[in-house]
């Protein structure tokens, strides 16, 4: 069945959930979803909608024709003001549910779905998401409208939202396990390795973030303390290769690198910036895939590459950050879409200063995008952008590298599962002006949109 619709009408079509995840229409009757160019809204019985709501979709729907599902903000009757929601983020969204409901889902492309699934319970509209991106479908947060609420959304209980996210890992080849985060009170992913899944070769590239300085500094310590936790666990049948610009390793090698067998490559000549270092080591590189390091060591006793690899070997991953924190503990810089944009539309400040960003210690995610020095790609990835542009400084160098990487149809993820202490605090350094100067004119037209990725 296929509704019809007027010339130039939007046709909207509004619908309750319940927590039985069967779907209802205004009139209490259970709803028949038929394909055609009307939308659905789905909400639940709290959402009240604004007058202008489905004029607002409508024009949504008519200035981003590509985008099939619309999610909205929500304020609550008891607060002055929820805040807005993220924009869309999978990397986010298979962490917690924040999208939740109202949505907004174009007629046809629910039909494709299939509709939601009652066995998902509580958790079925957060794994209709989960499918739907999945599916390629575009998602997009609708800025201008806010419904009401009296009260809180309650989100899925995490048990039917880590078997949604299973059954997304699954449907999409990748080998993960769900884990919980009861520290985060989010999930997690976590690789899964076995005698059919066997581990990748990988490969650690070190460079030297600082130039070298007064006689007597210990620059092996950092060094030290990476090495000492590439030990690989019983699980991991490949060992690690391990390679090092002598930039790293000058008066450093020797005894201090105990067992760990390291290539010593480039020349430390001029001291060459970190991104000209991490250039020379990736070319370098034997394997496919390789993270890249400079100036930092694990946070902790768990072997970090797990986190790394958990998104790094899904092919439309492009590149993941690590999170890297200064000894204090105290986040390195990073700079989300809302303090470039605030940078470009303001062209009497052009320097960026990089803000610590607590919200990283939470979830994988696939903004903000930022300041790490450990970078996990694959060496393919590389060859296809050739490489960091060794005329930028390591922050604006990496997010040039993760906006090329998002510019080609690939996702790039920073998750908290993988903690790595820096040595010393280079994060609040702020920019050259003309070092911004550079990569806003490059980027110009990326940041003067609101949907620019």
């Amino acid at each position: 069945m296929t509704l019809p619709a007027l010339p130039g009408m939007l046709v909207v079509i509004r619908l309750s959930v319940h927590a039985d995840a069967t779907l209802w229409d205004t009139n209490g009757h259970p709803a028949t979803i038929a394909e055609g160019q009307h939308w659905y809204v789905i909400g639940d019985e709290d959402c009240r909608y604004p007058p202008f709501f489905d004029a607002a979709l409508a024009r949504n729907a008519a200035i981003r024709r590509d985008v099939s599902l619309f999610y909205f903000d929500e304020s609550i009757d008891s607060a002055p003001c929820c805040g807005p929601k993220p924009e869309f983020d999978l990397a986010r969204l298979t962490a917690e549910d924040y999208v939740g409901v109202p949505i907004a889902i174009q007629a046809d492309a629910l039909a494709q779905l299939g509709s939601i699934r009652p066995q998902h319970g509580e958790a079925a509209i957060y794994d209709l998401l989960l499918r739907a991106a999945a599916a390629g479908m575009v998602i997009d947060r609708a800025a201008d409208t806010e419904v009401r609420r009296s009260r809180a959304r309650t989100t899925a209980p995490q048990a039917l939202r880590e078997r949604a996210v299973q059954s997304w890992a699954e449907a999409a080849g990748h080998a993960l396990d769900v884990l919980p985060d009861p520290v985060r009170s989010a999930l997690q992913l976590r690789v899964r390795f076995n005698a059919g899944i066997p581990p990748p070769p990988l490969t650690i590239a070190i460079a030297h973030h600082d130039a070298p300085k007064a006689p007597g500094r210990d620059d092996a310590h950092w060094l030290q303390a990476l090495l000492a936790g590439l030990s690989s666990p019983a699980d991991l049948d490949q060992p690690l290769r391990v390679i090092a610009h002598e930039a790293a390793a000058r008066g450093v090698v020797g005894p201090g690198f105990g067992s760990v067998p390291v290539r010593i490559i480039g020349s430390a000549s001029n001291y060459p910036s970190v991104t000209a270092q991490f250039n020379t080591l990736w070319r370098n590189c034997e394997t496919e895939h390789l993270v890249l390091i400079a100036n930092a060591y694990p946070s902790s006793a768990d072997w970090p590459w797990w986190a790394l690899l958990s998104f790094s070997l899904q092919q439309d991953v492009g590149i993941v950050n690590a999170l890297v924190a200064d000894a204090a503990g105290n986040i390195e810089g990073a700079v989300s879409r809302e303090q470039l944009r605030d940078a470009y539309a303001d062209a009497s400040t052009p320097s960026v200063r990089p803000q610590p960003l607590d919200a990283l210690k939470r979830f994988h995610c696939e903004w903000p995008i930022g300041a790490s020095r450990v970078l996990a790609i694959r060496r393919s990835v590389l060859e296809e952008v050739q490489g960091l542009d060794e005329g930028l400084p390591l922050l604006l160098s990496t997010l040039d590298l993760n906006l090329k990487l998002r510019m080609l149809g690939y996702r790039s993820v920073t998750t908290p599962h993988a903690p790595f202490t820096a040595p010393s605090a280079l994060a609040g350094e702020p920019l050259a002006p003309s070092a911004v100067a550079i990569f806003f004119a490059r980027w110009q037209e990326i940041l003067a949109r609101r949907n620019w990725l």
